[in-house]
């Protein structure tokens, strides 16, 4: 335990010299959102695709939990950028910010979860840059992200950044006297991002089921097809090299150009 303890406080240490005197908490603020994304992915963290703000919450947390091994991954990273990420001390106090954000946020509709994501996310944005547009903008986006985020809890997939919802099903195959199953990835586009904003939650879950259960369908018609074909007599395959080769198709493979060993 003291040994543990001893190399957190030796990364605190090195934290506070990399942010200019400050904390974690402060200074993970004020790291590029590239820098973010390419930290979450050395620490295979899922919000390596989501904003920035969802980034540095997901980082604090990690922070917080006081794991060694993650910790010393997170102060290497950081180290290896050799910056130091000060303050910018031209940025008007926090709290005139918030007040001005809390102004805006009184002169719309918003539930006290909004208001500390709101706040957080123009935390280190300059007062005159914070606008009644943007903080409505920004509003919108987080609306739309808690749909997305209940739609792809219930239905089993995710959303892309083109808006796509993308997900796996299994499907069975029957080749040569063998049947066995096969996890597909699938994609279709069930609503643009107007449907998002304006749609209740009700209405977009049941576009999304129509929509996978047609690509499911449209799915399922391109593996009969495929596999009538692969069934062919083939004169530079044998049967158990084609019956190899459609065992090991990669999920998102495109059966109309199934890749051969």
């Amino acid at each position: 335990m003291a040994k543990k303890k001893k190399k957190l406080i030796k990364y605190n240490q090195t934290i506070r010299k990399i942010f200019g005197g400050e904390g974690f908490d402060e200074g993970i603020t004020r790291v590029p959102l590239d820098n973010l994304i390419e930290m979450a992915m050395i620490l295979s963290l899922k919000e390596q695709h989501l904003s920035k703000a969802d980034l540095v919450r997901a980082f604090r947390r990690l922070w917080s939990n006081g794991d060694a091994a993650d910790r010393a991954l997170i102060t290497e990273y950081l180290k290896s950028l050799d910056t130091v990420f000060k303050a910018d001390r031209t940025v008007t106090g926090n709290e005139e910010r918030m007040a001005k954000i809390d102004e805006m946020l009184a002169q719309v509709a918003h539930t006290p979860a909004e208001a500390v994501a709101i706040r957080e996310q123009f935390s280190e944005v300059r007062l005159k840059k914070i606008t009644p547009k943007k903080i409505a903008r920004a509003l919108l986006k987080l609306r739309n992200a808690k749909k997305r985020g209940d739609l792809e809890a219930k239905f089993d997939g995710a959303f892309d950044e083109e808006g796509r919802f993308v997900f796996f099903h299994a499907f069975a195959f029957e080749l040569g006297g063998e049947r066995f199953h096969k996890i597909l990835q699938l994609v279709c586009t069930p609503f643009d991002e107007e449907t998002v904003e304006k749609a209740p939650l009700e209405e977009l879950e049941r576009r999304l089921e129509a929509c996978k259960k047609e690509a499911v369908a449209k799915k399922e018609a391109e593996v009969a097809a495929f596999l009538q074909k692969a069934a062919r007599p083939n004169r530079y395959l044998r049967d158990e090299e084609i019956l190899h080769a459609v065992r090991r198709l990669p999920e998102s493979c495109d059966l109309r150009f199934a890749p051969i060993p």
